[in-house]
């Protein structure tokens, strides 16, 4: 199984071009994963407690599985609660799986080290660093049981 990500949103819409994949996709996505890393930090912002994440899982004609992250990077309008819960009744309604990745594994807080520098691309690479490194194939496993 190879697993390839890719950026296919436009930064002001997140959640809507989310949606927009599903749509185009609906026959091959897998799935949905949603995480949500949340900094304890005291000069956290509000959007980053918690931060919401996610990722679209297609399969495409050649086996691979294709990663779409849409959800919680910076600059998106998906940090609004209410963003996430439309966005599961969306999945609902198109009967689309989703996991969504407690916040703490094997009783480690995974996101901790996300917000130890406050540069929001920082932040972003280190949470794609978490998801690429060792969690993504575990949490598509979630998905497809």
């Amino acid at each position: 199984m190879r697993i390839s990500t890719t950026k296919e949103y436009d930064s002001d819409n997140g959640i809507s071009d989310a949606e927009n994949i599903i749509s185009r996709y609906i026959n091959e996505i897998i799935g949905v994963i949603l995480f949500y890393p949340y900094n304890h930090k005291d000069s956290a912002e509000w959007y980053e407690k918690p931060l919401k994440n996610g990722f679209v899982i297609r399969k495409n004609d050649f086996e691979e599985l294709i990663c779409y992250p849409y959800v919680g990077y910076i600059g998106l309008h998906s940090h609004k609660p209410q963003k996430l819960e439309e966005f599961k009744k969306f999945l609902n309604d198109r009967k689309v799986k989703y996991y969504e990745v407690p916040e703490n594994q094997d009783g480690i807080d995974i996101w901790r080290e996300c917000f130890e520098e406050k540069n929001d691309v920082v932040q972003a690479e280190k949470i794609m660093e978490v998801c690429n490194s060792y969690r993504i194939k575990e949490w598509i496993k979630e998905l497809r049981t």
